[in-house]
């Protein structure tokens, strides 16, 4: 468990903030992954989670990849939300990877891409609150790979689309 720390980067031209590889059950709690190059990078097989955080004014945000998985926010109706923003590509999923949009995490205000799937797979799943990607210049691409949306999900305010498929699948419930 990882707590209530910020982790601040020397700027989008410097290094990535916090760095995840090949490890299990790494869990974020109210944490602040802000100023880097990549705010938080999971890499091969890596398995973490992040509720009631902030990842902020990074190049990218998150970066999903090697078959890793990454959960998002929380099931849990009391926990806060977590949210990424300000960024200029907000969450990455790619290389088999898996990211899951629980809660009511909130994808917004990042310049580019909200959501950027590419050859991976992405949920925003179940009742406890509702995910949001909003004000984005996109909200979600996806690239040969899928999204799977489950329960109340706002895709609203993207500039130029809220979902773009390339060669890719969606599922809405």
């Amino acid at each position: 468990l990882v707590q209530g720390f910020t982790l601040r980067g020397s700027g989008k031209n410097g290094r990535g903030v916090g760095i995840v590889c090949c490890s299990n059950e790494v869990d974020f709690q109210q944490c602040t992954f802000q100023q880097g190059n990549t705010g938080l990078f999971l890499n091969r097989f890596a398995n973490a989670s992040m509720e009631a955080s902030t990842v902020q004014n990074n190049a990218l945000a998150m970066r999903i990849s090697g078959q890793s998985v990454m959960t998002i926010g929380s099931l849990d109706p009391n926990s806060a939300s977590t949210v990424i923003q300000g960024n200029d590509t907000g969450v990455q999923v790619d290389e088999n990877a898996q990211a899951s949009l629980y809660g009511s995490t909130m994808v917004e205000n990042n310049s580019g891409v909200g959501v950027n799937v590419q050859g991976a797979r992405l949920r925003l799943c179940c009742d406890s609150g509702q995910r949001q990607v909003l004000n984005n210049l996109i909200g979600i691409v996806v690239s040969y790979g899928s999204v799977d949306m489950i329960g109340p999900a706002l895709i609203q305010g993207n500039s130029l689309a809220g979902i773009q498929l390339f060669d890719g699948s969606a599922t809405l419930r």
